[in-house]
């Protein structure tokens, strides 16, 4: 004869009353404000949005993820250029006016590069043969 399994019974109250959502589709105009503020940080995006009088109304199902995705997919459209991040990576590097790989990659790994910030006498880091070195001496 099986022995009789215990039985738990479990009762979940749930206290926080939320606005089922209603339509989870994003108006064109807040995609076109995010696009046009694709420069600014998706948190400051959101604050710009709810001051705005024109989308009262029209936010209230519209979520911090949302604005974060169509923020990403305006902005990713510049850097982006290939699916694999390391390869977009060095792609990007080499059209970048000023910016200058180091032939130091390990595929998937690491890179070295360096940008004009690095070889600018004003800026006082050297002309990127001193972190060159320095780098060399450290990874070899």
């Amino acid at each position: 004869m099986p022995e009789e399994q215990p039985t738990v019974t479990l009762k979940y109250q749930h206290k926080h009353l939320y606005r089922l959502p209603v339509d989870r589709r994003v108006v064109p105009e807040i995609i076109d404000f995010i696009g046009e503020h694709k420069t600014s940080a998706p948190s400051i995006i959101e604050e710009l949005l709810h001051k705005d009088k024109r989308f009262d109304g029209k936010l209230d199902n519209v979520t911090s993820q949302q604005i974060y995705n169509y923020w990403l997919s305006s902005t990713s459209r510049q850097w982006k250029l290939d699916p694999a991040e390391f390869t977009s990576s060095k792609m990007h590097i080499a059209v970048s006016e000023g910016w200058e790989s180091l032939g130091m990659d390990v595929e998937d790994v690491s890179m070295a590069f360096t940008t004009l910030f690095f070889r600018d006498p004003a800026m006082n880091v050297g002309n990127g043969k001193y972190i060159l070195n320095e780098l060399n001496n450290y990874v070899c």
